[in-house]
């Protein structure tokens, strides 16, 4: 872009990335790169033009204020080198911020104020999404609810799995963290969201306490489903609003090896080989439809794994 002298295209709201927030190209930008603290960028865009007063696309918040509730200190710095007016955080914003910075005296004082902070759902699945060991500990002693959800039914379990942070995930379930609530948007468990995220460094800690045979059959867990379909069968056939997969059947390992021998094992626990989803697809055609020959013809019962 400028290479082509085109930042002053990216200096107006008229055309660009930003135009349907009223935010030249530039400020959107900036903003995306404030929220993922990625300070070498939004110097880069500052030095350009970049309006470090500017709102935030999405949440429309000062950029300075969602520095310091995100705890990105450098870039909370870097806005007021280039002139953002200092926001006054207060309330549940001040609280987080201060939970983010690890500044306990003022997370103590906000709470002793107002006790209901530390119980907020939205501090506690916020600091998780960070992957914030330190902050979800201080909030756990000041009486944070390691159950609580989101609107969206999401969990502090949930948004530790989103961040990566395994040291996080083993903390939330040290302290009681159900691994298998779902939460009602996609109706995924944490080992669900791990597969969905690419997130393998927590699935070791998450397959022996899950009780998700999707996500189990998806990942060819076989120990961990076989234990499970024995404590309770009737989960291989397990139902969710799920057109397009309804049965564990439909959700079989990618490596044609494990999807067959995951086949098998759901087929062998009375798994129903019958069911079709919205396309008509029994799951032997739809093992097909991914390239899974063996594990097709073991669902059509054409020949035996073993």
């Amino acid at each position: 872009c400028e290479a082509q002298d085109r930042l002053g295209l990216w200096r107006t709201g008229e055309a660009g990335l930003g135009h349907g927030f009223a935010l030249s190209t530039l400020d959107y930008l900036l903003g995306n790169a404030v929220g993922q603290n990625e300070q070498a960028r939004a110097a880069w865009l500052l030095d350009r033009g970049a309006d470090p007063n500017a709102l935030h696309a999405y949440t429309r918040q000062p950029l300075h204020a969602l520095a310091q509730r995100s705890g990105f200190i450098a870039i909370q710095h870097l806005l007021e080198e280039r002139g953002a007016t200092r926001v006054v955080l207060t309330g549940v914003d001040a609280f987080h911020a201060a939970c983010r910075r690890h500044d306990e005296a003022t997370v103590r004082e906000l709470a002793a104020a107002d006790p209901a902070l530390p119980r907020l759902p939205d501090v506690l699945l916020a600091t998780c999404m960070f992957g914030d060991v330190a902050s979800v500990d201080l909030l756990l002693g000041l009486g944070a609810d390691v159950h609580a959800v989101d609107e969206d039914g999401i969990s502090a379990l949930h948004r530790a799995v989103q961040s990566g942070s395994l040291p996080l995930v083993d903390r939330l379930l040290s302290a009681g963290a159900d691994p298998n609530v779902r939460d009602r948007k996609w109706q995924g468990t944490a080992l669900s969201w791990a597969i969905a995220l690419g997130r393998p460094n927590v699935f070791a800690r998450l397959i022996p306490v899950s009780r998700d045979p999707r996500a189990l059959a998806r990942l060819g867990a076989l120990n961990r489903l076989g234990v499970l379909l024995d404590e309770e069968p009737a989960l291989a056939n397990h139902r969710l609003a799920d057109d397009q997969s309804p049965t564990p059947l439909y959700c079989l390992p990618d490596d044609e090896e494990r999807a067959v021998t995951t086949a098998q094992l759901l087929l062998d626990r009375g798994a129903d080989r019958k069911v079709r989803n919205a396309q008509g697809q029994t799951p032997a055609a739809a093992a097909r439809a991914r390239g899974l020959d063996d594990a097709a013809d073991v669902l059509q019962g054409k020949h035996d794994a073993g």
